[in-house]
């Protein structure tokens, strides 16, 4: 007749075996430097130069929730209730799709910490369709959801790409406002004026990959531009002076990395 096992027997029966995959504590440091620099050098694999003109720089600064819920709350009905044309409604909609698509990347992903099986049926699915956590549920099993997206490195560099984009898309909807407020144009519709104005718009873009390959767009609009030279030049100085620090950090995070495996090995060895 078998008996239970004392607490003493399970401790020992749970505790691992030998040969077991366990890490030392030099290998746990090592290990999480090598992670953290991985994911700063998944940045650093190409340069991005956008110049455009803006009527308005602004100071605000990027925080995550703001952003999250401020792109969450975009839909044709909000648009519509904003006052927002048919054109911009358009690109306002496609950051609103950006987001879902990155959500669900990011809790399809089984590396990343979020990852959910239910997902996997939304990955061909049209982006309004997706559901995202709603930031101003009751819920805190989604609230808390939201939380830890908020923290995945990968979703908040996505997410900071598109509050820029959207902080343009703000700035050229507040200057509609502002012409349409104007005694000067008053049958004029916001279509018609928000084609006029040609702020917030990317004139050139370069894109420099770590493989040295480079791509170079140009919108049509700075063809017939007043400034077109001036903007090309400072484009190209700005290009030139962007390479120079990337590269710099680079080298910088290259280095460090160097540094890191030798100081790695030397407490492996002494462990």
């Amino acid at each position: 007749m078998s008996s239970n096992p004392s607490p003493l027997e399970k401790k020992q029966n749970t505790a691992p075996k030998k040969g077991a995959n366990t890490k030392s504590k030099p290998e746990q440091i090592l290990g999480n430097f090598a992670q953290s620099i991985s994911e700063i050098v998944v940045d650093l694999t190409a340069l991005e130069i956008n110049t455009m003109v803006v009527d308005r720089i602004t100071g605000d600064k990027f925080i995550p929730w703001q952003t999250y819920c401020s792109l969450y709350e975009i839909n044709r009905q909000n648009a519509q209730r904003w006052g927002i044309d048919e054109e911009t409604q358009k690109r306002y909609l496609s950051l609103r799709n950006q987001l879902a698509l990155e959500y669900v990347l990011v809790t399809t992903d089984q590396e990343s910490g979020l990852y959910e099986e239910r997902m996997k049926q939304y990955l061909n699915a049209p982006p309004a369709q997706i559901p995202l956590p709603n930031p101003k549920t009751n819920n805190p099993g989604e609230l808390e959801k939201l939380r830890s997206l908020l923290k995945n490195n990968h979703f908040v560099r996505s997410l900071r790409k598109m509050s820029e984009l959207k902080a343009c898309l703000d700035n050229h909807q507040r200057s509609i406002d502002e012409k349409v407020s104007d005694s000067q144009t008053p049958n004029k519709s916001r279509q018609v004026i928000g084609q006029e104005i040609k702020t917030d718009i990317i004139y050139a873009q370069t894109v420099i990959q770590l493989d040295g390959d480079m791509i170079t767009r140009y919108s049509k609009e700075i063809l017939d531009h007043p400034h077109k030279d001036l903007i090309l030049k400072l484009h190209q100085e700005s290009v030139a002076a962007g390479e120079k620090q990337w590269r710099g950090l680079f080298e910088f995070i290259v280095d460090l990395m160097q540094q890191a495996v030798e100081k790695g090995w030397n407490l492996l060895t002494k462990s």
